[in-house]
């Protein structure tokens, strides 16, 4: 009897030990899951890093074409082409021409899908080239577009802040007047006075 008691009395000593080092063994490979899925997906993880990777390289690719047009436009003339009337852009060029009201000749933009290979339907969005210089169109509608402006602005591509029909457009962080945005003030200006008389 004793014999059988004894072995009663270590198969739950045993059976005790064994759930605790299961508990131990989920709890760390609990851990290692979360370390494994913040080193993935986290602000510096492998897939942040992959798509910073993938747009420098596009945006790359993209300015050593835009160069190489530039080159050939000069090339091609002797030197007698004037690089501020390069253009190229997709509609955000139109956009930015009629919203900031600059004055150009529209007949001399170029088509930049057809001008550049590099540029696909999403590049189209925000990239132009604008008198000889190419830039990245800084919308707050792009999704990504702060790390997109700061990658920008690591590669030496420089930035165009479009906010559609705002008071200023910064370049370069140089902020500007606008025509319209003047009219518009003293428009909105005149007509409250109109309403509190």
């Amino acid at each position: 009897m004793r014999k059988k008691k004894e072995k009663i009395d270590n198969r739950s000593n045993v059976s005790g030990i064994t759930l605790v080092a299961l508990v131990i063994t989920i709890i760390v490979l609990l851990l290692l899951a979360g370390v494994t899925i913040y080193t993935f997906l986290g602000k510096n993880g492998i897939m942040a890093k992959t798509d910073e990777a993938k747009f420098k390289h596009k945006m790359s690719a993209i300015a050593e074409q835009w160069n190489l047009y530039v080159a050939d436009c000069v090339a091609e003339k002797l030197g007698q082409t004037d690089i501020k009337q390069l253009y190229a852009g997709g509609s955000v060029i139109y956009d930015i021409i009629a919203d900031e009201e600059i004055e150009m000749d529209t007949g001399l933009i170029r088509d930049i899908r057809k001008l550049l290979n590099e540029v696909g339907e999403t590049e189209e969005k925000f990239t132009m080239g604008f008198e000889g210089e190419l830039y990245y169109v800084s919308r707050s509608t792009i999704e990504n577009n702060q790390q997109q402006v700061q990658w920008c602005k690591e590669l030496g591509i420089k930035i165009w802040e479009y906010k559609g029909r705002a008071d200023s457009k910064n370049v370069n962080g140089d902020y500007k007047n606008i025509k319209r945005s003047v009219f518009m003030y003293a428009e909105i200006r005149y007509r409250i006075c109109e309403r509190k008389d």
